[in-house]
């Protein structure tokens, strides 16, 4: 399927990777500098959770906006003007004098972070219906290998006492330079995703509409269950590991790196899964393994045991999200773009809310008992994954459909 274009085709997925992999350093590199920029502006647990809040509403209120560019002036243009912006703004928090400033540096990165978001998950889309088979979920592997990577340089550069601002600066021009390398290669058309299902007729449309309705909540909470999850290791875990088991802070940096390292394999490994056990399989035994890790891990309050929980959260929560925006683009094939966007701005209300919530609880209670949320999440997650073992659902156990896929056209290939 690919011997008409292959070369293009293969940047254009490697390009989008890029995005990908540039996204999760990013963020993993303001993460693990989330404890000395809190010292700095000297902000509490409830004023720090207030602060975080800068990222949901700055990513929230573009969110929109950026879908309607990628439809006006395509999702190249809109993923490399927000990854540039994005790499622009890493140094912000690190500048940051007080607690307001903070939250409006915040705001900021969390505008360009949704803008990147949508628009390079739109590309993922259109590069994955034209290899016409499952691949989204190595996308978001390299996201998590961003992760990774953020982190682990985190916990270097804190060991050797570099400050954070130089550390923020550093990241933000190491990838601005990725980003403009993936400029050259990204599908030109960011109307791809639609035109690749064609144009439902009148009676179809309503029909689809009626009928995906519940399928595409259900597919949203469970992303934003798991969502919170992932936004809840990246803001407080090293906050947990160092201020409630005292962790020093290089070691600090390595409760994210393992949960976004056993993440990035579990996406990796993502489509054996998924073929030997199914979507809503794959999920339910994920989810459910995490919860049960997360509980007990805080429960028994050792850094080796946390550290192992969260590794193992990271993987049971690996394929959420790569799952349900394919099972959403099933819902309405010739309209995948809509569904799709509903199910990640759900899910990333969760990535992005999540953690401010937590840290009003951590406030009233124990951090112990914040994080404790996210397993009870990732249990209701475990419990909505049921509802996607419709007939419909499981058409494809490797969840993905490939008959309204296309075969690559000369006008993709050569451009």
């Amino acid at each position: 399927m690919l011997s008409c274009a292959p070369n293009p085709l293969r940047a254009a997925r490697v390009a989008v990777a890029t995005l990908f992999f540039v996204n999760g350093a990013m963020f993993a590199g303001w993460v693990t500098r989330v404890p000395a920029v809190r010292d700095r502006v000297g902000a509490g647990e409830a004023e720090l959770g207030l602060a975080l809040l800068g990222v949901a509403v700055g990513s929230l209120l573009t969110m929109p906006a950026a879908g309607w560019a990628c439809a006006r002036w395509g999702s190249r243009r809109v993923a490399v003007a927000g990854g540039l912006a994005g790499c622009a703004s890493m140094p912000l928090p690190a500048l940051a004098q007080d607690v307001p400033q903070l939250a409006v540096a915040l705001a900021l990165i969390g505008a360009t972070f949704g803008v990147l978001d949508v628009a390079m998950n739109v590309e993922a889309i259109a590069v994955e219906r034209l290899y016409g088979r499952p691949i989204m979920p190595s996308f978001h592997a390299w996201f998590s290998t961003g992760g990774l990577a953020g982190a682990l340089a985190g916990g270097v550069l804190a060991s050797a006492a570099v400050g954070a601002g130089a550390h923020l600066a550093g990241t933000g021009a190491a990838g601005a330079l990725a980003v403009a390398w993936s400029a050259r290669h990204l599908l030109p058309a960011g109307r791809a995703v639609e035109s690749a299902g064609g144009a439902p007729t009148a009676g179809r449309a309503g029909s689809s509409r009626r009928g995906r309705s519940p399928l595409l909540l259900v597919c949203g909470l469970i992303a934003f269950c798991a969502a919170v999850g992932e936004g809840a290791m990246a803001d407080w875990s090293a906050l947990y590991l160092t201020d409630s088991l005292g962790a020093g802070a290089a070691l600090a940096a390595m409760g994210y790196a393992a949960f976004a390292g056993a993440m990035a394999a579990g996406r990796f490994a993502g489509g054996r899964a998924i073929r030997a056990f199914g979507s809503a399989g794959t999920l339910q035994i994920g989810c459910a393994a995490a919860a049960i890790a997360l509980a007990a891990g805080l429960a028994v309050a050792d850094t080796a045991a946390a550290i192992a929980a969260f590794a193992i959260a990271g993987l049971g929560l690996a394929c959420v999200f790569p799952v349900v925006l394919s099972t959403a683009g099933r819902a309405e094939a010739a309209r995948s773009g809509p569904a799709i966007a509903i199910v990640s701005t759900i899910g990333y209300t969760g990535f992005l809310a999540g953690p401010p919530f937590i840290g009003f609880i951590a406030d009233r209670t124990t951090l112990a008992w914040g994080l404790g949320v996210v397993a009870l999440l990732a249990a209701a997650a475990a419990v909505l994954a049921v509802r996607l073992q419709s007939p419909r659902a499981s058409a494809s156990r490797a969840g993905f459909t490939t008959a309204a896929v296309p075969a690559p056209s000369a006008r993709h290939g050569g451009e």
